[in-house]
């Protein structure tokens, strides 16, 4: 056609981009030389577990809320399977970080700034 440039490009960065932000695959429809492509929300249903959990952490609960929701019965699987991954990768945060072991800690979820 004459206008597309770096033609393929933009689909894998498009898909890498929603990824990031917890959204589901594009649907692509080529029907008689039209091609178009449809985005969707996220549906609870089709979020992963670990965004479930980040969803669930907004608002600040301890370890044993965590694993109820989780269904998970140690808590010391709970640390190393989730908590510990998603505090080092700034997603969860301590409330009361100089005091890791306090029976008054509680996590939450890490707000993306807005600001620029």
């Amino acid at each position: 056609m004459g206008t597309v440039e770096n033609r393929g490009s933009g689909i894998p960065t498009m898909i890498e981009e929603m990824q990031k932000h917890g959204l589901g695959k594009p649907q692509y429809i080529e029907s008689r030389g039209d091609f178009v492509v449809s985005f969707f929300r996220v549906e609870e249903t089709t979020l992963s577990e670990q965004d479930k959990l980040l969803r669930f952490l907004e608002t600040p609960r301890s370890k044993k809320e965590i694993s109820e929701f989780l269904g998970i019965t140690s808590l010391r699987y709970l640390k190393d399977a989730y908590l510990e991954d998603l505090l080092n990768r700034k997603k969860i945060k301590m409330t009361i970080p100089d005091k890791p072991t306090s029976k008054n800690q509680r996590y939450v979820t890490v707000k993306l700034s807005t600001r620029h």
